[in-house]
């Protein structure tokens, strides 16, 4: 009879009997795991998951006011550090007294309270969505073990932020408005100095220079006009002289006196001897009043009478005829005309004079004019660009003041919360850890593959043989037959008492889970269930 090889590996009908004989071991591992698991999964603590979502407002008059002055909009420069505002430890501190927020750490205790610190930023998570355009959004989450507790520290988290972000908010509109005013009114005060400046080059240079570009035609037509004066008045002048030379001439040339007639006259010779006369007689009255004849002076004055009265009578009393001339009345009408022309050309002289002293200040002033052109195309290019700086400032501090009436001095809102978690719904929510289900489900795989283990390792480490394989396989002689497994009566019943004990258990346990389930789903029954068995099956099974 030939003898079939025996392979030195165990085969796959190796494997399935070592599973078949340590099925009890396998099954006592895999069940001691799953419920360790399932113990671990109940023990955990659950943790609680609350999230809020806020809308922020875009304003379309903030936006253009701050897009039109060059500043970043308010609400989303400071949006961007919403993160780290949040996660500041004197903004979460207050809210941590304030709502009891523990999860499990003692706050007296500073290295618990640290850790409890470090436990909260964990599991706090922001998140911004910023648009370019529109409304922003943001996010805040916050997983704990008191579901109460963490919806009302979310929502308090979110209503901390808003008020801070509003008083911010609201300074910086403030801020901005001072910011614009004071731009305005440098800008009035700017536009006033240069109109100031303007004016006075006008006052003290012309104002023609009040359009520059008309300067020179300006300047060109008044000299043109003085020019024109000048050469009239001038031929005026040399007129004037023409006629003043004739009238020399004529002058010159025309007798100044004609013949009259003859005449008989008084001599003067005697007129002057007849006045000393007269003379002396009125002396001698007058002594003759106040002396005797016999006087001296008398005397004296009456000797000098008779000598100038002898010298009165040999003196004719009347000259020859003689002949009598009269002025000329045509030299008497040049010389009229002559001293008129000698008048007129004087006075055309020194209007030539003035008008020539004009012209050489109007043309040493036409050199000039570029000069103040181009200061004066400054001062007016400034009196220009300053009065639209004005206008600017002027439209962004109406902007401003218009911003600052809306958004500052009226209460007015610039969120709206999307969604607000109730301490309720998140209670009664399921929580986001531990998954019963994972866990249990884990630790059975985990039993399963521990159990399978342990089996193979007893089987392969005994020192005893438990299979005809492993006798082929250890010693090289032919294997004939095997014997079965040989069991007492007692053996047997016991066998028997084992497994009915087993099958009660596991049909009450099923009942039991049956009942529980049948329960849990049915909203009537659910008051049936104990408290424990209710929350137990709501962790695995989630919210009914």
């Amino acid at each position: 009879m030939e003898t079939p090889t025996q392979d030195s590996e165990p085969g796959l009908i190796d494997i399935l009997g070592v599973v078949k004989r340590r099925a009890t071991s396998i099954l006592l591992v895999f069940l001691a795991v799953t419920v360790l698991g399932t113990a671990v999964a109940f023990v955990i603590p659950p943790e609680f998951e609350a999230t809020t979502l806020v809308r922020v407002e875009d304003p379309d008059t903030v936006g253009s006011f701050f897009t039109g002055i060059g500043l970043p909009i308010p609400h989303k420069q400071i949006l961007t550090s919403i993160d780290l505002d949040i996660r500041r430890g004197e903004f979460l501190r207050e809210l941590i007294e304030r709502i009891d927020i523990d999860e499990g750490y003692r706050r007296g205790d500073q290295r618990e309270y640290n850790r409890l610190m470090d436990r909260v930023l964990r599991n706090l998570k922001v998140k911004l969505v910023p648009q370019k355009l529109g409304p922003d959004y943001f996010e805040i989450t916050y997983s704990g073990r008191d579901g109460a507790k963490v919806a009302t520290f979310v929502n308090a988290i979110r209503d901390k932020y808003q008020a801070e972000f509003e008083r911010r908010y609201r300074d910086d509109i403030r801020s901005a408005h001072d910011t614009v005013k004071a731009i305005r009114d440098a800008a009035n005060n700017t536009h006033i100095l240069s109109t100031s400046a303007f004016e006075r080059f006008q006052a003290t240079e012309g104002a023609e220079y009040g359009h520059p570009d008309d300067a020179y035609t300006r300047f060109r037509d008044r000299l043109l006009k003085l020019e024109q004066d000048r050469d009239a008045i001038d031929a005026d002048y040399r007129m004037k002289s023409q006629a003043l030379t004739d009238t020399d001439a004529q002058i010159a040339a025309t007798t100044q006196f004609t013949a009259a007639g003859s005449t008989k006259t008084i001599s003067e010779s005697w007129k002057a001897q007849k006045a000393r006369v007269d003379a002396l007689e009125e002396s001698l009255a007058q002594l003759a009043k106040r002396v005797l004849p016999a006087h001296r002076d008398f005397q004296k004055t009456k000797a000098s009478l008779e000598i100038e009265t002898a010298r009165l009578a040999k003196i004719p009393q009347w000259d020859e005829t003689s002949q009598s001339t009269a002025q000329n009345q045509v030299w008497i009408d040049l010389d009229t005309r002559r001293k008129s022309l000698q008048v007129e050309a004087e006075g055309l002289k020194t209007r030539l004079g003035r008008l020539d002293s004009g012209l050489l200040a109007l043309r040493n002033e036409i050199k000039s004019v570029p000069d103040k052109v181009s200061r004066a195309t400054d001062l007016k290019a400034a009196v220009d660009r300053t009065m639209a700086e004005l206008s600017r400032a002027s439209a962004a501090f109406s902007s401003a003041r218009t911003t600052k009436e809306r958004f500052v001095d009226k209460s007015r809102s610039l969120f709206v919360s999307l969604k607000v978690p109730t301490p309720k719904e998140v209670s009664e929510d399921d929580p986001i850890f531990p998954n019963l289900g994972l866990i249990i489900g884990l630790g059975a795989v985990i039993g399963l593959l521990l159990g399978t283990g342990i089996a193979f390792v007893r089987e392969f480490a005994t020192p005893s043989f438990t299979a005809a394989s492993q006798v082929a396989s250890a010693i090289p002689v032919p294997l004939l037959g095997s014997v079965g497994s040989i069991t007492t009566l007692s053996e047997r019943r016991e066998s028997t008492a084992r497994n009915r004990t087993t099958w009660v258990v596991c049909s009450v346990v099923v009942v039991l889970l049956g009942w529980a389930h049948i329960a849990y789903f049915n909203k009537g029954l659910n008051n049936t269930l104990p408290r424990w068995a209710y929350e137990s099956m709501r962790r695995i099974y989630g919210k009914n």
